[in-house]
């Protein structure tokens, strides 16, 4: 079976699944799945304190090099996080290799993170950034924030921007706009729903610009994965959307 490396996945208590996912629960499953390396994030920064979820984070994670950690981020300015830049800095010599935004959970829409200054180190750093619309699950689809999307983009040329969401329907035409204008924008594929949407936005961009998250625990995995594996793309493009591609991402990232 094809590897993955998962770009989506969490662990810790998810309070509005009501599910508990610990590091050996997810290393059981991604063994099943035949998933060799996974993103992973807290639960406890996604939901509510980054600082002490990413922190917790490390300490779960250590050991398990198949585990790669992404941070969740606040804005730099309101003086949880005094020393941004260093932050970011001492996370990367640490090991995380890619972070993520979450306007609506925190309530400051993704403009004003742009203008808040908090994408220019990462792009120094050429580390990926993952922008989720989401503050829940259970939200309709089409979330995308995309005038924000292009103050962020037309901001940061150089930065890798991931963007994903629980759900993506009409709103794949618009995504085609900004992948097409874009060249650092890439899309987790476990957004969109729609059918035979793989086959046609490799098609129209290139598989190079996809990568796959589950969301495990959040979402069945099966979802994800079914349309790498049963697409009808060649073997060389679904790899690039199984692995290739995050993997080619998170080797960018330095310190800046």
């Amino acid at each position: 079976m094809m590897p993955f490396f998962d770009a989506r996945c969490g662990i810790g208590q998810f309070s509005r699944t009501g599910v508990r996912t610990g590091v050996d629960d997810l290393l059981r499953l991604m063994d099943r799945l035949s998933i060799s390396r996974a993103l992973v994030y807290h639960a406890l920064a996604r939901e509510a304190s980054p600082l002490e979820g990413n922190d917790l984070l490390l300490t779960v994670l250590a050991g398990h090099p198949r585990l790669v950690p992404c941070w969740v981020l606040l804005p730099p300015g309101t003086g949880e996080i005094p020393d941004y830049e260093g932050y970011l800095a001492q996370a990367v010599s640490r090991g995380v290799r890619a972070f993520a935004v979450y306007p609506a959970t925190f309530g400051v829409c993704l403009s004003h993170w742009v203008r808040s200054g908090a994408f220019a180190p990462l792009e120094k750093m050429a580390a990926p950034v993952f922008v989720c619309p989401n503050a829940g699950q259970s939200e309709p689809w089409d979330r995308g924030d995309w005038d924000g999307m292009r103050v962020l983009l037309e901001r940061h040329p150089n930065l890798p921007v991931v963007f994903t969401e629980h759900r993506m329907r009409y709103h794949i035409r618009v995504l085609l706009f900004f992948l097409r204008e874009f060249p650092n924008l890439f899309f987790d594929i476990s957004s969109c729903w729609n059918y035979r949407s793989l086959e046609g936005l490799a098609e129209a961009v290139g598989a190079h610009r996809l990568v796959a998250g589950t969301d495990i625990p959040r979402a069945d995995p099966g979802h994800c994965l079914g349309m790498v594996l049963l697409s009808d793309l060649p073997d060389e493009a679904r790899e690039a959307v199984a692995f290739r591609t995050l993997e080619r991402l998170i080797e960018g990232v330095s310190c800046g």
